[in-house]
């Protein structure tokens, strides 16, 4: 995993003053908007561009930036990014429902079962949370293949070859747990964006977006069995 030119390379592109000022803008009024629903088509836009970069990356184009063009295509892209996504976590919102529903007896039990019931809930609620955790790992183990072999082959149900995808992590494990903590460290650095009265942090968040695109680019080349490199061919999108 090359992690400087993952924090670099977006400086390479002439017009990266421009891209990073839409990209910002569309995440501070998505933020912003979003109780309203009316930003969540804009959630749609810059993860479309998500899949775009990390596509370019894989494909190795020498400026893998694409331009703010052809929303139509991004908003598609970027709505099957967040379908997969959901689907994957749906295990994680069953546990959270159940955690939730556990805290009902608790409300409705007589006076005298009250202690019974609040051990149970109690026991139940600390297996529902290690399980939760499994299940979390898991789920973002699972996500990153998921979205790569999707923009691979550009049909939504690969996503779901769970065969295929188990395999591509286990093959590339250590890549996965390098691209986790690069990842983390990019969006840790991204937060401090918030000094600047919160509206700074949309524009470090799109630089962060940015970082995860080629690190999962960089990853996506396994798929292909190739390098990040200018000859290679494109593939899928």
């Amino acid at each position: 995993m090359d992690i400087g030119t993952a924090f670099t390379y977006m400086m390479e592109d002439e017009n990266i003053m421009m891209k990073v000022l839409i990209g910002g803008i569309i995440i501070l009024v998505a933020q912003s908007t979003s109780m309203f629903l009316v930003g969540i088509p804009l959630v749609f836009l810059y993860y479309g561009y998500w899949l775009q970069t990390m596509t370019q990356v894989r494909d190795g184009q020498a400026i893998p930036l694409p331009e703010w063009g052809n929303w139509g295509e991004l908003f598609s892209k970027g709505g099957m990014v967040l379908v997969i996504t959901l689907i994957y976590n749906l295990p994680i919102l069953l546990i959270a429902c159940c955690m939730f529903g556990l805290a009902i007896p608790g409300m409705f039990a007589p006076g005298d079962m009250q202690e019974a019931v609040g051990a149970f809930v109690g026991i139940m609620g600390l297996c529902l949370s290690c399980v939760s955790i499994i299940v979390i790992f898991v789920v973002n183990l699972m996500v990153p293949a998921a979205l790569i072999r999707f923009a691979q082959t550009g049909q939504f149900n690969s996503a779901f070859e769970f065969k295929e995808i188990l395999a591509f992590i286990r093959n590339n494990f250590s890549d996965y747990l390098i691209m986790f903590v690069v990842i983390w460290a990019a969006n840790f650095i991204a937060s401090f964006g918030i000094i600047l009265c919160g509206i700074g942090q949309a524009f470090t968040g799109f630089w962060a977006l940015l970082v995860s695109a080629h690190l999962n680019g960089q990853l996506a080349t396994k798929m292909n069995g190739g390098s990040a490199t200018p000859d290679i061919a494109p593939v899928g999108f």
